[in-house]
Formats: C-alpha cells, sequence, structure tokens
C-alpha cells in the first residue's frame, strides 16, 4: 500500500483525515498504547479515544431488531468497527458429520431434528469492518480484524446473523432464544 500523503510537504492549517483501526496493548489512567492494523505502536491520550474512538466490544444499551434491521446497521456501519455473530457457510462435510446421528427407523420429530441441526453453518464471532454491502439478506464482505491483512477479507451471510455490536449498542434478533 503506497503512502498517501507526503508529511514533509504537509503546511499549517492543512486537515487530513485517515482510516486506521488499532488493537488495545494498555490502558492507563491518562493513555492507551495500541497496535494499529499496520503494526505500528503508538500512545493515545484516554481523552483523544473517549472522543474520537468507537470500541467494538462495549454495550451501553441492547436493542432487540429484525434480521433485516440488523443487515442494514451491518450495512450502514461505514468504517466503523463491528463485532458480528453469524453461522459460516454450510459445507458439505458439516452436513455429513451432522448426520452422523441420522436413523432412518427413529420418529420423524427426532429425524426432523438431526436434520435441521446439520443444516445449520457453524456460528463465528468477527471482529472487523465493513468494504462493502449486498443487498438485504445477500452478504456483506467485511475486514475480519483478528487475520493477518491481505488474507482477511471475509463474507458475512445476512441471512444468519445473529448479534451486532456496532457503536456502544448491542443488536440482538427479536424472539432469539439466546446463543446456542
Amino acid at each position: 500500500m503506497g503512502d498517501k500523503c507526503d508529511p514533509l510537504r504537509l503546511k499549517p492549517g492543512e486537515w487530513l483525515s485517515g482510516e486506521v483501526y488499532y488493537k488495545v496493548e494498555w490502558v492507563s489512567p491518562s493513555h492507551v498504547s495500541f497496535v494499529d492494523n499496520f503494526g505500528q505502536t503508538l500512545r493515545v491520550s484516554s481523552g483523544i479515544v473517549a472522543r474520537e474512538m468507537h470500541s467494538a466490544a462495549q454495550i451501553k444499551e441492547t436493542k432487540k431488531v429484525t434480521r433485516t434491521e440488523m443487515a442494514k446497521l451491518l450495512m450502514d456501519a461505514k468504517t466503523t468497527v463491528f463485532t458480528v455473530t453469524f453461522e459460516k457457510k454450510l459445507t458439505a462435510q458439516k452436513v455429513m458429520d451432522s448426520l452422523g446421528g441420522y436413523k432412518p427407523d427413529e420418529p420423524a420429530r427426532k429425524r426432523r431434528k438431526v436434520v435441521t441441526e446439520a443444516m445449520k453453518g457453524e456460528v463465528r464471532v468477527l471482529t472487523g469492518y465493513l468494504k462493502y454491502g449486498e443487498p438485504f439478506m445477500g452478504r456483506s464482505t467485511v475486514y475480519d480484524l483478528n487475520i493477518e491483512m491481505g488474507k482477511n477479507e471475509r463474507q458475512v451471510d445476512h441471512r444468519t446473523l445473529q448479534e451486532l455490536i456496532i457503536r456502544n449498542v448491542k443488536y440482538v434478533l427479536k424472539g432469539a432464544k439466546g446463543k446456542r
């Protein structure tokens, strides 16, 4: 990735902006130490952190929303960091492994339960930021901040969203029976 700005050509009064994501290393009452997503370490005053930054984990309130509302919130995330819980894409191997408990001679109710479980993807929790979103109930392409840059692009299927933490609000599905 090339340089976006030549610091030696800056002039007083010039405005700058940037998009950088930070992983907390340590916290003191007056400062927070980070490693950014480019591997650089820096220390920032607590006042700047409080005024300028969002956390992907801090929750001030919880709201129940529909899956469509949650998908819209995710697609509107823009550059804000978030934590999302969803089901990964279903694989043939996962279905085969889940069907190991399938017995054709059992009552239909038990067989249905085994098949229903086999059709669920693995639950995944991802902390990242949005690259772009597709129309509702499609997929959003996001960057996973816990994976090396350049190899961290992932897709989140809107149809399997379970929870979203963004801008100090935890959104959960209306009628959800809690985590599995």
